[in-house]
């Protein structure tokens, strides 16, 4: 092997390796007409069935900065996402979209750390629920998913919150 293939090699296991540990490339997202809401229902690669885990936390704040159990079409909140330890992961919502979403795929988000992409332990981003039939479920469910390496489990946790009854924002 040349010096140069050897290296093409070394580069495209350590690209391989490094997406492995993305929820968001698990087979059911690479499948064409894959729904951008779906997380993993079982493990793929190194990774094993997905475990629910409280410890991933969701802190939904409204524009004032107050933690919220409901929502209100036409506003926007923020949403933190904490990790007993660094963490890569997916969050979508069934409902809005978020402010950091994937081309195509506005309800979800992939937090995958830094510029140099060393997983952290807290990510945030904007929810925004529109004034629309979208807007107007009764619920919305933030989901969650990741994986703190390439071979660890992934972890799942999900947070329910109600539309309020009396809205003024549309």
């Amino acid at each position: 092997m040349t010096l140069s293939t050897t290296l093409q090699v070394a580069v495209v296991a350590a690209v391989l390796g490094f997406a492995l540990a993305f929820p968001t490339l698990y087979p059911g997202n690479a499948s064409p007409g894959a729904a951008c809401d779906s997380h993993p229902e079982k493990g793929f690669h190194d990774h094993g069935d997905p475990v629910e885990e409280a410890e991933l936390a969701f802190v939904v704040k409204d524009a004032d900065g107050d933690a919220v159990t409901e929502y209100c079409p036409g506003s926007t909140y923020d949403v933190m996402v904490t990790f007993p330890s660094p963490f890569k992961s997916k969050l979508t919502v069934s409902v809005g979209e978020l402010g950091e979403a994937d081309a195509g795929c506005p309800n979800m988000a992939n937090f995958v750390g830094d510029e140099a992409f060393t997983p952290l332990a807290e990510y945030s981003t904007e929810w925004t629920i529109p004034c629309s039939e979208d807007g107007d479920a009764d619920s919305a469910t933030l989901t969650v998913t990741g994986a703190t390496s390439e071979s660890s489990k992934y972890l799942r946790n999900k947070l329910t919150l109600t539309q309020k009854d009396t809205c003024d924002a549309c």
